[in-house]
């Protein structure tokens, strides 16, 4: 993988925001147009040994909680109980989950007319690098490929892990999709602690690649923006439909 693709609509009030003030925005998991994106199943059936080994490794790495193993156990010792108890955690947990998301191609029909305001929009291309100066321990830095669930199943996961393997977990919920969305070849970026604007490394912008409809006054008006915040070193391109194929390719600006 050499290159990413962000699709951008390029028609909000904060548009210009990628060249302005380079940054990209990471939505919650919750606003995806894919009512099943970022929300695989859990098991709801637990043995009452797996609750117990569950809530011991809990205080173990939290020392300072205020309340015993037998007053937990008093509260979330049933199935019942822990399965509603937990539900809640990994659902208030998931609002703070930041996803950032990319293409491996900017050549697909699809998500230009889904992604990128009917092919109005823009797609800036990026070397992978983009996020590298951001590194925490909730976010890596690096993209992570989607993986699309063959035959649409994949492997329930569980309320009994914690530490790593939990976080682990998260990040399995947020890189796993149907089968149907695999058309998007996509990449993700995946802050397990924060959702919202993050900047990326001004050198990793390589090429604005507007649409086949952008119209010639939004590339200039463009073009000129980019030189005026110092991009000079970026790269310019158009989309355009190939004769007698349903096929896009990118000509040089």
């Amino acid at each position: 993988m050499q290159t990413l693709f962000r699709f951008t609509p390029h028609n909000t009030a904060y548009k210009d925001e990628v060249i302005t003030h380079l940054r990209l925005w990471f939505s919650k998991p919750d606003a995806f147009n894919d009512p099943l994106d970022s929300r695989l199943d859990y098991r709801q059936v637990y043995y009452k040994q797996e609750i117990e080994d569950f809530w011991h490794g809990f205080l173990q790495s939290k020392p300072d909680h205020p309340q015993t193993i037998d007053e937990i156990l008093q509260r979330w010792a049933s199935n019942a109980s822990f399965v509603e108890q937990q539900n809640k955690v990994f659902n208030q947990f998931r609002t703070q989950i930041g996803v950032c998301c990319f293409s491996a191609s900017p050549c697909n029909i699809l998500m230009w007319s889904h992604y990128a305001n009917n092919h109005k929009g823009i797609v800036y291309e990026f070397k992978p690098d983009l996020f590298m100066d951001s590194t925490t321990s909730s976010f890596k830095g690096h993209p992570l490929k989607v993986d699309y669930a063959e035959d649409n199943e994949y492997d329930l996961l569980s309320y009994t892990l914690t530490g790593k393997p939990k976080q682990d977990q998260f990040v399995t919920e947020q890189l796993t999709k149907a089968k149907d969305w695999e058309y998007e070849q996509e990449f993700r970026f995946i802050d397990l602690n924060g959702n919202g604007n993050k900047s990326f490394r001004k050198e990793s912008l390589k090429t604005i690649v507007f649409g086949a409809k952008t119209s010639t006054d939004e590339i200039a008006r463009i073009q000129n923006l980019c030189s005026q915040q110092g991009l000079d070193h970026l790269a310019f391109q158009q989309a355009i439909f190939k004769s007698g194929k349903f096929e896009l390719e990118l000509i040089d600006l």
